[in-house]
């Protein structure tokens, strides 16, 4: 690791939602009509900080698990 690109607490780097927060700008999402779907703590509490619903997968078909969560 290279000292000067370290960053103790990155913005884009999760559970900093940095990375979602610029692309619902960018993208021109809304945040209350979607979801995160993630495998770690750290995923689901970017979702949270983001005011995004987050859902943990734990492995398994995700097509299934997507069709059983969408509310359409």
């Amino acid at each position: 690791m290279v000292e000067r690109y370290r960053h103790p607490d990155h913005p884009d780097r999760k559970p900093n939602p940095g990375m979602i927060l610029r692309a619902v700008v960018e993208h021109d999402i809304d945040p209350a009509r979607s979801i995160l779907i993630g495998d770690r703590g750290s995923d689901m509490e970017a979702a949270r900080r983001a005011g995004v619903e987050g859902l943990l997968f734990e492995g398994g078909d995700l097509d299934a698990f997507v069709q059983g969560r969408l509310r359409l």
